[in-house]
């Protein structure tokens, strides 16, 4: 079969477009204005009628591809991706659509610091149609989440609420990897912002009457602890996939959950607080009927070591041989997978002494013949005679 290079098949223009946008080339950027400024400014001066507002629209459509240089695929053209952002409205709020087929269409606008907003258009044939959209005001919401020592915090959920007491949210979204986050088309009345994870809030704000456009909304994490350990049975073997809680002294609020890892270790993360109750529990037991339990735990204390009795962590062994067509299978993995209840991915170790990679001529023609040997083992025998024999369909 073959392969075409995406960097070969890709043309100039958008190698040009893809160094800057990997590399920050401004150079190539400056390359890429030259020869296609000359190629949009008429269609600009279609839409605009101005020479001066088509001049415009054409920096305004690059400032907009330099923003979503991102969202650009490589190994398509660039002219057509360009164009495309051209047809956005200009300055001057004017937009337009060419070569449009006769019939109903639903026209969609959307805009920062604005409400969405959708609207059915009928198109006649050879007519030229002038419509008027109206946007509502709205809100966007954007900022950064951080630490007290100005670290980021990623994976946590923000939303936008009515009310903090609210089951529900209008817009959510979760903090990147540098602690950002943005939610747009929130309506302009009165609502609060929340951070929380897995259900338990950390951080709030109530705005009670916002302006229309962007709101920077920037929470600081206090007094956020870090609990570190080991879940481990009393002859010393770790304990993979168990669950560990952290609840508050009385034990009536839980403040995180975490799950070991294939050494039995576990994070427990924003904690609030300086005295917990730490609990461990396997996948398939319960937060009520914890096996171990360590009250009055705090980050003091360095790392945390859960020691379980052997009767709550029986130990089982599962052996076996992997082998296709009668060879022994080496370099596999083998995973484990508990029924009904969450996955214990392992990669099983071997026993004894290695399998002997066959060769590849070899493992090809024993899997040739594999499938031709289980046929022939679901082929019933022949029935007796007097009988009527049916063969399954293949």
């Amino acid at each position: 079969m073959l392969v075409r290079n995406k960097k070969r098949s890709m043309d100039a223009l958008a190698r040009l477009f893809d160094r800057y946008r990997k590399h920050g080339d401004v150079e190539a950027l400056g390359r890429v204005f030259d020869r296609l400024a000359p190629r949009l400014l008429p269609v600009a001066l279609h839409l605009c009628g101005n020479p001066a507002d088509a001049e415009d629209v054409v920096q305004q459509t690059f400032l907009l591809a330099m923003d979503r240089a991102d969202s650009f695929d490589a190994t398509r053209r660039l002219e057509p991706w360009i164009a495309g952002l051209l047809q956005n409205a200009d300055s001057a709020g004017r937009f337009g659509f060419h070569d449009v087929p006769p019939g109903d269409h639903k026209l969609s606008a959307d805009a920062k610091a604005s409400m969405p907003t959708w609207q059915d258009v009928r198109v006649n044939a050879r007519q030229h149609t002038e419509i008027e959209v109206r946007l509502a005001g709205g809100v966007t919401v954007t900022g950064v989440v951080t630490k007290a020592d100005g670290t980021s915090a990623p994976g946590l959920h923000v939303a936008a609420v009515p009310d903090l007491d609210y089951n529900g949210h209008i817009n959510e979204h979760g903090t990147r990897t540098d602690g950002s986050y943005l939610m747009p088309w929130i309506p302009v009345r009165r609502f609060a912002v929340k951070v929380d994870r897995r259900g338990r809030t950390l951080a709030s704000r109530q705005f009670d009457s916002p302006e229309p456009g962007v709101l920077h909304c920037d929470f600081v994490l206090k007094d956020m602890t870090t609990l570190r350990g080991r879940v481990i049975a009393a002859s010393g073997r770790p304990l993979p996939a168990w669950f560990v809680s952290a609840t508050d002294s009385t034990g009536e609020h839980y403040l995180g959950t975490s799950r070991t890892d294939a050494s039995g270790r576990f994070r427990l993360r924003y904690l609030q607080g300086e005295s917990f109750r730490i609990i461990a529990y396997p996948g398939d037991g319960s937060p009520r009927h914890p096996c171990v339990e360590r009250p009055g735990a705090s980050t003091s204390d360095g790392e945390i070591e859960l020691r379980v009795p052997e009767a709550a962590a029986p130990r089982a062994a599962i052996t076996g041989r992997l082998t296709a067509g009668g060879i022994a299978i080496a370099d596999a993995e083998v995973a484990l997978k508990r029924t009904g209840a969450l996955c214990l991915k392992t990669t099983a170790a071997p026993t004894g002494a290695p399998a002997r990679r066959p060769s590849r001529s070899r493992r090809s023609a024993a899997l040739r013949r594999t499938p031709a040997r289980a046929r022939r083992e679901r082929t019933p025998a022949p029935a007796p005679l007097g009988r009527r024999c049916v063969r399954p369909r293949r």
